[in-house]
């Protein structure tokens, strides 16, 4: 599926200066979700969301790395016409003469969102709270396996300070699975 997206350069410079300003706060990252409507582009990045008017052939969700807003916010800059030309394939995203990979996934009708404040606890009660497509069309997938390498790493630290008294990993693990999966239900 091969698609032009034609967006007014100006508004794509704020849109994008503003989700970078914002979303440098947030302490864990995310890939940028790209939602595509007829007359709208939404911009998704670490919990923040900005939308543009777009002229657009297709309607679908886009995942690409966070760093792909950094090019849009440099393309768009630029001067050298009122609109900004944007290019999207299959597996790729062409920004200027820049190709970015990217992917189509599933649209949930509403966004996972995370605080900009989000703690690590937040991050995990996702595993509990949407399903991997869900996880995965949000652009939280590398952000939820990024929080589970720590939450390990984690545990691992107080396994050796415990592991005198006979305590296991396997038994800290239950543990804090079960905890975190308890805070997922009661926000859920």
């Amino acid at each position: 599926m091969d698609a032009e997206l034609i967006i007014p350069r100006r508004e794509l410079q704020s849109a994008c200066s503003h989700l970078k300003r914002m979303a440098a706060k947030a302490r864990f990252k995310s890939e940028l979700v790209l939602d595509l409507k007829v007359i709208s582009l939404t911009l998704t990045l670490a919990g923040v969301r900005v939308t543009v008017p777009v002229v657009c052939p297709v309607e679908g969700r886009v995942i690409a790395a966070g760093g792909v807003l950094e090019a849009l916010r440099l393309s768009a800059r630029s001067r050298d016409a009122a609109d900004m030309r944007l290019r999207l394939g299959e597996t790729r995203l062409q920004v200027g003469e820049t190709r970015y990979p990217c992917r189509w996934v599933a649209q949930r009708a509403q966004p996972i969102l995370l605080p900009l404040n989000a703690s690590l606890r937040d991050v995990l009660c996702l595993r509990y709270q949407y399903s991997e497509d869900e996880i995965d069309g949000a652009g939280l997938a590398k952000t939820l396996a990024n929080a589970e390498m720590k939450m390990g790493a984690m545990i691992s630290t107080v396994k050796r300070t415990l592991e005198p008294l006979g305590v296991s990993q396997e038994a800290l693990t239950h543990l804090v699975q079960d905890t975190v999966k308890e805070e997922a239900n009661r926000h859920a």
